[in-house]
């Protein structure tokens, strides 16, 4: 596994994904959360995608396509394409707001409040660094990966969450109430400067909106506590040789860390 080449695709694809970000804003019914904003990984067709909107029978959504380089406006009729290849990010933008305009009957200004988390992703005339197939594709099977481990952990703590990627900060992520203002967020997460300079799974609580620091707690399996810049437990994916063994100890590393946490709580 190159990391370095992940690193740098997440970077350009969360870029990207602030775009859908700023059309679901600006389209989609606002939820109190914000959650109006976000969108999945679907394996299947290759595309990050956002929520729907619009009038009922005239319904579509966003996606950008990450093998095609390219973002869609998808509707039960017909996709329209905007391709990102040798594009400016002006021109994307603002070619974005003319099909919805044309397709949608929205007015929308894109551009405004769009910010661009890495603009170091893009060369001098605002168009986006290449990314290799290979790190595409590694891209892929780690969030087709987290997509299904996610599914199993919620399944196995018996709660209900939508798996969504969030704008802000690029993670696939679930948040689950357990009542009694103890909330969980957990997930896959790119590389940052808040907790990991590398992709890895993470797993945390909050209570009352306070987060809760995983002091004196028995070492895991998998991973491990952080609890000075962050409170919570981390897998890192440079703890494994391939995707596969990564993925494969992620479910056991949030289920035995929620559970290790659920127990210090209830």
């Amino acid at each position: 596994m190159n990391i370095e080449n992940l690193v740098a695709c997440d970077q350009t694809l969360h870029n990207w994904g602030r775009v859908l970000g700023q059309i679901g804003y600006q389209t989609v019914t606002p939820a109190d959360d914000y959650s109006h904003a976000n969108f999945s990984w679907n394996s299947s067709t290759g595309r990050l995608e956002g929520r729907s909107f619009g009038r009922e029978g005239n319904l579509f959504f966003a996606a950008f396509d990450i093998f095609e380089n390219a973002f869609a406006i998808v509707s039960p009729n017909e996709n329209v394409y905007v391709t990102t290849e040798g594009q400016g990010y002006d021109e994307v933008v603002a070619t974005l707001g003319l099909v919805l305009k044309a397709n949608a009957s929205l007015s929308t200004d894109l551009g405004s409040g769009l910010r661009f988390r890495f603009p170091g992703r893009f060369d001098e005339n605002r168009v986006a660094l290449p990314v290799g197939a290979d790190a595409l594709r590694l891209w892929a099977t780690l969030r087709t990966g987290a997509n299904e481990v996610l599914a199993s952990t919620l399944s196995a703590l018996n709660q209900t969450s939508e798996v969504r990627i969030w704008p802000t900060n690029f993670d696939t992520g679930i948040f689950c109430d357990y009542g009694n203002g103890l909330h969980q967020f957990a997930g896959f997460a790119p590389a940052d400067d808040e907790v990991s300079g590398i992709p890895y799974f993470y797993n945390s609580f909050l209570r009352h909106n306070r987060r809760l620091y995983p002091h004196g707690l028995p070492d895991l399996e998998h991973g491990y506590w952080e609890a000075e810049k962050w409170g919570g437990a981390v897998l890192p994916i440079s703890h494994f040789g391939s995707p596969d063994g990564f993925i494969g100890a992620a479910e056991s590393f949030l289920t035995e860390s929620s559970n290790v946490f659920l127990k210090q709580l209830t």
